[in-house]
């Protein structure tokens, strides 16, 4: 989550994916004269233990995370493809809500 858009108050988390977004595209097409391919794995929100460890349930969650299956089966896809990015969105569960996001001590919401 924001590397293709930014997200306010994970501008630093956003950045450093982009950075290897862009990286992993320059290194796709510097290599590939070499026969070296470069795919840069982009995955949506995979059901894995960090869900739980940030409170997540993927029943509630807006948009359903991919299984770990899934995510490991388009990235190979991908890679076996010689794409350069592999992207996998999560798919979603209803009509996505209005995220609200804060950076102020006091929880404030703005909605973006």
């Amino acid at each position: 989550m924001g590397a293709e858009n930014g997200v306010p108050c994970m501008a630093n988390d956003g950045a450093a994916k982009a950075y290897v977004h862009s990286l992993g595209e320059a290194l796709h097409y510097e290599f590939k004269p070499l026969g070296v391919y470069v795919t840069v794995l982009a995955a949506g929100f995979t059901d894995t233990a960090v869900l739980e460890k940030f409170g997540l349930d993927p029943k509630t969650m807006p948009m359903k995370p991919m299984s770990i299956e899934q995510c490991v089966s388009e990235g190979l896809s991908g890679l076996l493809k010689n794409r350069s990015k592999s992207f996998q969105p999560a798919e979603p569960h209803h009509e996505r809500p209005r995220a609200r996001f804060s950076c102020a001590e006091d929880g404030g919401g703005h909605p973006w």
